[in-house]
């Protein structure tokens, strides 16, 4: 079930015009099952909104690192920070 919501959810990211999902990790598939009690399309639901609120968040967070620039796409996100 784990790897189902992976997939529809990475799937939906990549069908979609701008892709602001990237690919959902094992992690965040499983707490989504969990929080959902085993409903997988509430599930992937779950991940693709909580992943473009995630992108949404350090869109905006790395949009101030860098001066205003932006929008960035999670493709984009290969930069490594080390605080």
């Amino acid at each position: 079930m784990i790897d189902t919501v992976v997939t529809l959810a990475t799937n939906y990211g990549h069908e979609r015009k701008e892709n602001n999902i990237g690919t959902i990790s094992v992690s965040e598939a499983r707490d989504a099952l969990r929080l959902h009690k085993g409903n997988v399309w509430t599930a992937v639901t779950e991940c693709v909104e909580q992943r473009q609120k995630k992108v949404m968040l350090s869109n905006h967070q790395i949009s101030a690192f860098m001066g205003g620039g932006g929008p960035f796409l999670p493709t984009d996100y290969n930069l490594r920070f080390y605080i």
